[in-house]
């Protein structure tokens, strides 16, 4: 005897219910944006400050350390995590955010000049985005990429 379910159609076959897309929320998306195109933005900024042409980026990454230009291009990775909201974006958010916040520190104790007060208010910048980006609303994209097996039950029901 054959009897008709819930989950079945007028036919009989079981009914392919599409899992629901969850959505990036707009800071993730606005925020991956800003990652991706900050090494353009940092390049042209630190070209300025060294006196540097544009033109001429070998000259500009002879003059910075190793260091410096890991944290040039890094943001290029994050954002790309993030706006595709990746775990590793997430973990990467997290490293560059924290060694940005130390390097900027680091700088701003050996030189405390006028032009490294920018370095703090990067540092206090950074602090407040790793904040953000630990909070459970945020970060929940990024943790949750496997279901569990107790969500796989109850999305199959028997």
């Amino acid at each position: 005897m054959f009897y008709r379910n819930k989950f079945m159609n007028t036919n009989g076959l079981k009914k392919i219910t599409k899992r629901k897309r969850q959505s990036r929320p707009n800071t993730l998306i606005f925020s991956g944006l800003i990652f991706i195109f900050l090494p353009v933005a940092s390049y042209f900024y630190l070209a300025y400050e060294i006196q540097v042409s544009f033109h001429s980026p070998l000259i500009l990454f002879s003059r910075l350390n190793l260091v410096e230009i890991i944290l040039l291009f890094l943001p290029l990775a994050v954002g790309v995590g993030l706006f595709s909201t990746k775990k590793w974006g997430w973990w990467l958010f997290l490293i560059y955010g924290i060694s940005l916040i130390l390097y900027n520190l680091y700088v701003l104790k050996i030189s405390p000049d006028l032009l490294n007060i920018s370095a703090a208010l990067q540092s206090i910048f950074g602090v407040a985005t790793v904040y953000y980006f630990t909070q459970k609303d945020i970060s929940a994209p990024y943790m949750k990429m496997v279901s569990t097996r107790l969500e796989d039950a109850k999305a199959k029901p028997n």
